[in-house]
Parts: C-alpha cells; structure tokens; sequence
C-alpha cells in the first residue's frame, strides 16, 4: 500500500518512512503544490498532510482532495495544533484522524495501520457484496 506525504519537515518524514517502510507501505513524499499531480501519478492509499508551515493552503488542500470523488482514501493531519478551531475545521473538512506534534512515531503508526486495515476491510467487504 502507498502512503503520500505532504510537506513534512525532513526530520518528520525520515521517522515517517523507517517506520512506515518496516511494515511494507511504500512511502512518496511530495510539495503541497505537487500532491494533486502526485495522487493522479500514484495512486495512494493515504495521504498525511503536514499543516505546520501553512496551515491555510493544507486544510484547501484537504477540502480539494475530499471533494474529489476518485480520492475516496483516508487523510491524516500531522500538526502543531495551537488553535483548535484548526482542528475541527480539517476533521469537519473530512480528515479521518489527526496527529499533534511532537508526536512517537510508532503512535503515528498505529493510525495508519488502523486506517489501512479498516480500508482493506471494506474492500474485501464490498467485494463480497456485503
């Protein structure tokens, strides 16, 4: 499964791809400008949107990616959240989950896997007509 991440800081993302690697997703890494074109080319699972250095330009960027209907996978938001009403406003603009910074790499691991395997689960469901 494909993981693409938006605008992670180095440190960030370097934590993100040994742990997310371990467990055998492959890890894109793109510019808030580049994710839409990096979707089309690749196709992820997933998408982790980093909100720390605009976060204006990422909730868009979430409010475009949910209202386009081949983008049906789930997004996370990784963020210093200081202001609450950042907060709702991205799980109100459709993120399944958010992660505040500084965060364990292996509790941003434990989101993925949960959203990846309640993906797969309702693949394997609608694919038995369920």
């Amino acid at each position: 499964m494909k993981v693409l991440t938006c605008d992670a800081e180095p440190v960030l993302l370097a934590a993100i791809e040994f742990r997310l690697r371990k467990y055998g997703l492959e890890i894109i890494q793109t510019k808030r400008k580049d994710a839409h074109k990096a979707i089309e080319q690749h196709r992820p699972d997933m998408l982790i949107i980093d909100t720390e250095s605009n976060p204006a330009a990422s909730l868009k960027l979430l409010q475009e990616v949910k209202t386009n209907a081949r983008n049906a996978f789930p997004v996370i938001i990784a963020s210093v959240i200081e202001d609450e009403e950042e907060l709702w406003a991205a799980l109100r603009a459709g993120a399944e989950d958010f992660i505040t910074k500084p965060f364990k790499p292996i509790e941003l691991v434990l989101r993925v896997r949960r959203l990846l395997n309640a993906l797969e689960l309702k693949k394997v469901d609608g694919g038995m007509g369920k």
